[in-house]
């Protein structure tokens, strides 16, 4: 079902869209992390395309997946600038990780995401919302130090986890520090 936000449709995204899908991913992740990751982090991004193509297919073609992609209709010709995906998890790569494991079939906002150009729209809270039933329980990873990110998904009813572990694949770091990742949640409760 297409949803309309201010200038920007938002399209259920398919495998067909991923191309467009991964490029957005992209551009959105470069803009997004600047002033987080190191001088490799879009560069790791950019040569882990094939694997980002993988994961998005594999992502959207999940059982009760929601994906959507947001263009702006204010221009000539349809721009993609927004994204979001949410499907049920926990997903194969989140055992790699040193975290209690949230049950099977739990929602997992897998990816969100606006280009600065949309920031200040609402997009993102829109996105969100396509892809989250309200008040439904669900999880999602957060890059540490992203403080407007934990802000808004706060105002969204979630809850940082307390700690965090340093980023794996394409995210890490081999030449120095890299990112760190927690996990926030809405209406789960873990169980060691």
């Amino acid at each position: 079902m297409e949803i309309i936000h201010r200038q920007y449709r938002l399209i259920p995204a398919t495998v067909e869209d991923v191309d467009v899908y991964v490029d957005l991913q992209l551009k959105c992740l470069e803009q997004t992390y600047a002033g987080y990751g190191d001088e490799g982090f879009i560069h790791r991004q950019r040569d882990s395309r094939d694997e980002l193509v993988e994961e998005f297919v594999d992502n959207v073609s999940s059982a009760q997946s929601r994906a959507f992609l947001a263009y702006d209709t204010s221009a000539d010709s349809l721009s993609p600038v927004g994204l979001g995906l949410s499907r049920l998890g926990p997903l194969p790569w989140e055992s790699e990780l040193d975290f209690v494991q949230v049950p099977a079939g739990s929602r997992e906002l897998v990816q969100l995401y606006t280009l600065e150009q949309a920031h200040g729209q609402g997009l993102g809270q829109a996105l969100f919302d396509a892809v989250l039933d309200s008040e439904e329980p669900a999880y999602l990873h957060i890059v540490e130090g992203n403080a407007k990110a934990q802000r808004f998904y706060e105002k969204n009813g979630f809850s940082h986890e307390g700690f965090s572990l340093t980023c794996l694949g394409s995210w890490h770091n081999p030449d120095g520090p890299s990112m760190r990742v927690g996990r926030m949640f809405r209406g789960i409760t873990l169980t060691s």
